[in-house]
C-alpha cells in the first residue's frame, strides 16, 4: 500500500484512540512529519488530502476549484477527526493540476495554509498553492545567484494625446545590451505584474533563458495600467477591451519612442505583444488591428467574453501575417472561448501554438507557460530540451525519501527513568524497548527488526515525552 493510503488510514484510526493524550501526540508527530516534508496537502495520483491542525468550529478549503466559494454544490467542508484539533478534506483533481486556495475558519476568518510553504501572489495578495504530483514548477522563473541580470530602465512617463492622460513605461534590457543591436521587442500589458518576481517573473525567466542561450536577446516594454499619480487607480478595464485609443497610444506613441531610444529591430515581425485576461483580449485585438506593427501575439487566458466580436475579426478578414501563442487554464478559466478561437486560427491556416494546463485564472498559470511562449517566439535553433523530472509533489515520493531509522539516540543530563514505546500507524503499541533508570550521558537504543514502513516511537525521559514518526527500510 502506498504511503498516501497508509497515512489516510492512520489519520482515521488515530482519531478513534481512547487515550486523548496518546492521540494528541501521535497525530501531532504525523502532522509535523508531513509538514516538514512539504506534504500538506498530501497528494497521490489524482487525490489530494487537505489537513489543518488548529482550534476551530468549522474549516473550509476554498479556491480556484469552487471559484472561491461562489460555485455551490462542491463540498469544501473539512471533517474533524474525533475530538482532536485535526481537520481533513479529500478532493480529486487532475494529476498535473496547480491550484490556488485558502482556508476559511469559522465562516469568517480567511487563512493561508500554515503547513504549506507554497504561495502564489496575485493583485489581491497571496494564496496557498496546491501542487499535484505531476505538476512541475517552472524552474526558469526562479532567481539563480550566478545568472547575469538584465537591467530595468527608469520609468518613462508618456503623456498620451490619444488617451488624454499619462502612462508609465519601464524597459528591460538584456545583459550585455551595450554590445547588442537590432533587438526584437516584446510589449507587455499589466507590466507591473509581469515584471514582479512573485507574479509574472518575466525578467527572471528572460535572464535564465538568455544565460542558457535558449532564446535570443530581446527588449521588453512593460506598460503599467495604473495612474502614475495614483497607483490605486488601475485603468486596465477601460484600456484593454478592444480600445482603439489604447491601440493608437501603443502603435503611434509608445513604439516610436522606444524605437528612438533603444537599439530595436523596427520591423513588425520583430515585435511581439503579450497580455493575460483582459490583456489577452487586448493582444488578440492588436493582432487583428495592428499587424503592420506587431506580428507576434501572446494571448494568455483571454477574456473574449468581454468582446465577442473578436472572433468575427479573425474569421472574416484574410489571414494576417501573425505568429500566435495562446494558452488557457481548464479549471474555471477561459478554455471554452480560447478553443473557439483556436478553431478559427486552424481553419484560417495561422501559424499558432495552443496550450491548455489544468490550472485556473492565476499568475501561477501564466508564469508557468512563459518559458514555452518565449521559446516559441524567440528560441535559438540549438535550444536544449529539458530533462525529465521526478514527481516531486507526490506524497509517496517525498516520504520514500525520508531517511531510514535503525536506532534512537538521546542524552541525559542526570540519572533519569527512560521509557521507549513503539506504535504502528494505527496507534497500537507493538513493543516497549526500554523502561528503566539510566545514568547521565549519551545513549543509543537499537530498533528491533520491523517490516518496512512507518512507525511511531515515544521517548519518555522523566516527565518529558518526545513522539516521532520514523521510517524503516
Amino acid at each position: 500500500m502506498e504511503f498516501y493510503e497508509l497515512i489516510k488510514e492512520s489519520l482515521l484510526a488515530l482519531s478513534h484512540l481512547a487515550s486523548a493524550s496518546l492521540q494528541q501526540h501521535l497525530l501531532g508527530a504525523l502532522w509535523e512529519t508531513l509538514r516538514s516534508a512539504h506534504s500538506i496537502p498530501m497528494t497521490s495520483g489524482e487525490e489530494a488530502l487537505f489537513i489543518y491542525l488548529g482550534h476551530a468550529n468549522t474549516v473550509h478549503w476554498h479556491g480556484d476549484y469552487n471559484q472561491w466559494g461562489w460555485q455551490k454544490g462542491i463540498s469544501t467542508a473539512g471533517k474533524q477527526l474525533g475530538k482532536s484539533h485535526l481537520w481533513i478534506l479529500e478532493k480529486v483533481f487532475p494529476a498535473d493540476a496547480r491550484l490556488d486556495y485558502k482556508l476559511l475558519l469559522n465562516e469568517h476568518e480567511w487563512l493561508l495554509d500554515p503547513a504549506n510553504p507554497y504561495r502564489c501572489k496575485s493583485g489581491f495578495g497571496h494564496s496557498s498553492e496546491l501542487r499535484m504530483p505531476r505538476y512541475h514548477y517552472p524552474l526558469s522563473s526562479l532567481r539563480r545567484p550566478d545568472t547575469p541580470r538584465g537591467t530595468m530602465s527608469e520609468t518613462f512617463r508618456l503623456q498620451s494625446r490619444y488617451l488624454g492622460y499619462a502612462v508609465a513605461l519601464t524597459v528591460y534590457a538584456p545583459f550585455g545590451y551595450e554590445r547588442l543591436s537590432h533587438l526584437p521587442t516584446l510589449y507587455v500589458t499589466d507590466g507591473h505584474e509581469y515584471a514582479d518576481d512573485e507574479m509574472g517573473a518575466l525578467c527572471v525567466t528572460l535572464d535564465n533563458l538568455l544565460a542558457e542561450r535558449r532564446i535570443e536577446p530581446i527588449l521588453v516594454v512593460f506598460i503599467d495600467p495604473r495612474n502614475p499619480d495614483n497607483p490605486n487607480e488601475n485603468r486596465r478595464l477601460e484600456e484593454y477591451p478592444a480600445n482603439p485609443k489604447f491601440l493608437k497610444f501603443v502603435t503611434k506613441e509608445a513604439v516610436p519612442l522606444i524605437d528612438a531610444l533603444f537599439r530595436t529591430d523596427a520591423q513588425p515581425q520583430s515585435r511581439a505583444f503579450l497580455g493575460t485576461s483582459f490583456g489577452g483580449l487586448c493582444a488578440a485585438y492588436f493582432g487583428a488591428k495592428a499587424s503592420d506593427t506587431f506580428q507576434r501575439i501572446g494571448i494568455q487566458s483571454p477574456s473574449f467574453w468581454k468582446y465577442p466580436e473578436i472572433f468575427e475579426l479573425y474569421e472574416k478578414q484574410p489571414r494576417l501575417p501573425l505568429q500566435i501563442y495562446m494558452s488557457s487554464g481548464t479549471i474555471h478559466d477561459t478554455a471554452q472561448r480560447a478553443r473557439q478561437m483556436r478553431e478559427i486560427l486552424a481553419r484560417k491556416g495561422y501559424d499558432f501554438f495552443y496550450r491548455e494546463t489544468n490550472e485556473s485564472h492565476s499568475w501561477g498559470t501564466w508564469r508557468g507557460v512563459l518559458e514555452e511562449m518565449l521559446l516559441y517566439f524567440f528560441g535559438t535553433p540549438t535550444a536544449p530540451s529539458r530533462p525529465l523530472r521526478q514527481p516531486e509533489h507526490d506524497t509517496n515520493y517525498k516520504l520514500s525519501a525520508l531517511p531510514s531509522t535503525s536506532h534512537i539516540h538521546y542524552a541525559l543530563a542526570h540519572r533519569e527513568k527512560v521509557t521507549i514505546e513503539l506504535y504502528d500507524l494505527c496507534g497500537k503499541e507493538i513493543d516497549r524497548l526500554i523502561c528503566k533508570f539510566q545514568r547521565r550521558g549519551e545513549h543509543t537504543v537499537d530498533l528491533p527488526k520491523l517490516d518496512a514502513g512507518l512507525y511511531f516511537y515515544r521517548l519518555h525521559i522523566g516527565t518529558l515525552c518526545k513522539t516521532q514518526l520514523f521510517r524503516t527500510a
